[in-house]
């Protein structure tokens, strides 16, 4: 009888299983099902991109879609992703393109959960992740921006495994691995460059412990593994090289970035609003962040330290887009790093209410039912599409 109670045990889902499987019960059993993942149009242009780079053979230079402005200097940010899209799409039309979002979303926070359960008990690690997700969910899009979701997971895990110790994946070094890892995910997704800056923050905390700390022969160490971080993070940029534009990509970045327009117009960019409903999930994860950074200071671990205060400086000029930030890592004792999810979402990703497609001189604003067409005065430098 104790033998059959035992295997019976056995083939119960695990915890593990369980956060697998969130993904899932949250979308057919809170939202709306496929019709949340397919709720952006952008999916659809970017099937199309797709197909004519597929039927191409190359990738576009100039805008293949604008009525108003055609020709005009475009970057398709996520060209391997429309490829891929365009794919999935030609094999089993949307439905394939559904069931390969809810795998990637399924295995981004299945991933989450074990790292988590690393710092923490099974039980502590199952809320946090639940949590995170319901914070995450408002991203739930068939879009590329949920390849920055996953990598994020794996560099953190990646550089967790480094700064324990373990410094090598299967013979290979994690610090070499990643640059090469940063080219995929450079031409997968625009957010591409704060896998770098995860890697530079690690770098910047070793210095930050070199100089405060007491110990002089803990100061070589230090160093040499800041070192080590340094040039993983350089050559993660000098990876994201690799892509069809080279540097103009990140030159078109930097002045996206830093156009004026899109903090007074677009609602990722303004102050988050407190009175949303989801600012909940983001006032807990950024109360856990801060509680974790100080307890890691009082540890003499600056690294989290650094990463708190970088969302914490950026989170105030962004929407709800931050909330999956905050709700991403702070259960890892390394809260900060939810800028890195902030910072590919809140910046990299327009997403209005029906979805928003910006050109250089026109706003177009598509739901699935019509699409209106407005001329605004401001100019914007910018080309292409947003992620």
């Amino acid at each position: 009888m104790e033998a059959r109670s035992q295997f019976a045990v056995k083939l119960l889902p695990s915890l593990a299983d369980f956060a697998f499987l969130m993904p899932i019960v949250f979308l057919f059993g809170r939202m709306e099902g496929v019709k949340t993942l397919l709720g952006d149009c952008d999916t659809g242009w970017h099937i199309r991109t797709g197909e004519w780079i597929l039927a191409n053979g190359w990738v576009p230079m100039r805008d293949i879609f604008s009525f108003s402005k055609p020709g005009a200097p475009w970057f398709a940010w996520e060209w391997l992703s429309d490829v891929l899209f365009a794919r999935l799409n030609a094999l089993g039309g949307l439905q394939a393109l559904v069931m390969f979002t809810i795998l990637m979303l399924s295995v981004t926070f299945g991933a989450l959960f074990l790292l988590v359960r690393r710092k923490s008990n099974p039980i502590v690690a199952i809320a946090v992740t639940m949590l995170a997700a319901a914070a995450s969910s408002i991203h739930w899009l068939a879009r590329p921006h949920l390849f920055t979701l996953l990598f994020l997971v794996l560099f953190y895990a990646a550089l967790e495994q480094v700064q324990e110790g373990r410094t090598r994946l299967l013979r290979v070094p994690i610090l070499a691995a990643l640059p090469v890892v940063t080219i995929l995910w450079t031409n997968l997704h625009g957010g591409f460059f704060v896998g770098a800056l995860m890697i530079l923050a690690y770098g910047g905390g070793e210095i930050l412990r070199l100089v405060f700390c007491p110990n002089a022969a803990d100061r070589r160490p230090a160093w040499l593994k800041a070192r080590s971080y340094f040039l993983s993070g350089l050559a993660c940029l000098a990876a994201s090289l690799v892509n069809p534009y080279t540097y103009h990509l990140h030159v078109h970045l930097a002045q996206y970035l830093c156009d004026p327009w899109g903090a007074q117009h677009i609602g990722e960019y303004m102050s988050i609003s407190f009175h949303h409903p989801g600012a909940i999930y983001f006032e807990a994860m950024l109360a856990m962040a801060v509680a974790a950074a100080v307890w890691n200071l009082r540890q003499g671990r600056f690294t989290e330290a650094l990463l708190v205060f970088h969302v914490n400086f950026e989170v105030p000029h962004h929407d709800h887009t931050a909330e999956p930030a905050n709700a991403f890592l702070a259960p890892t004792e390394l809260p900060g790093l939810h800028v890195a999810f902030h910072d590919a979402h809140a910046v990299l990703l327009i997403e209005g209410d029906a979805g928003n497609l910006v050109e250089a001189n026109d706003v177009v604003l598509a739901d699935q039912a019509t699409l209106t067409i407005r001329i605004v005065d401001e100019h914007l430098s910018y080309g292409g599409f947003p992620p």
